[in-house]
């Protein structure tokens, strides 16, 4: 794409358009801009470029009616990342839904049970732009069941540690750079 926009806005001109969005009413036909008026893999399927499989993590917080902690997860790898902090989740399989993904993940990468509380999204969208051009949705959670049937969320092979952080200390911790601004958005839910 040159930036002038005649031939991808005669390719876009000739496409079909779908029933969920139409790109041909935007007055700008840039990828950037595509995003924000419709969800990223209905953009990616229009255009015929593979997507890879959307991730999905939990803001694990102590309480979902007062949250006052979160629980950060530093990564063991890649190499790039090890040590680096980030929401734990992971990839949603074919056909899966993302919250059955969510919960499966957690159970794997930290051996507890969740209640997934509200979505954190994005404005203008559901899904945040993360690593490697993937997408990932964000819930709110803790972990099910009370004290004492509350089992503490653990590191697995996926981290070097689970560490509950009071929420206004958070931006203090290396955060891999594409979750920083989700765990923002999150402190700020959290405050509401």
């Amino acid at each position: 794409m040159n930036g002038g926009g005649g031939v991808w806005s005669a390719w876009v001109a000739a496409q079909p358009v779908s029933p969920s969005i139409d790109i041909r009413r935007r007055p700008a036909y840039s990828l950037r801009g595509l995003r924000s008026c419709a969800r990223y893999t209905e953009v990616a399927q229009l255009i015929g470029v593979p997507m890879p499989r959307p991730v999905v993590a939990a803001a694990i917080v102590d309480s979902l009616s007062d949250p006052t902690m979160l629980l950060a997860c530093s990564r063991a790898y890649p190499q790039e990342l090890r040590g680096q902090f980030e929401l734990p989740g992971g990839k949603v399989e074919d056909a899966e839904d993302p919250a059955e993904a969510l919960a499966r993940e957690i159970a794997e990468e930290l051996g507890a049970r969740l209640t997934i509380g509200e979505r954190v999204c994005p404005e203008g969208g559901q899904w945040w732009p993360i690593l490697g051009g993937r997408v990932m949705g964000v819930w709110l959670a803790e972990v099910a069941g009370g004290p004492p049937l509350k089992q503490a969320p653990r590191a697995g092979a996926s981290h070097l540690e689970a560490r509950w952080v009071p929420l206004a200390d958070l931006a203090a911790l290396p955060w891999i750079g594409a979750d920083l601004p989700i765990v923002e958005a999150v402190v700020a839910r959290c405050a509401r």
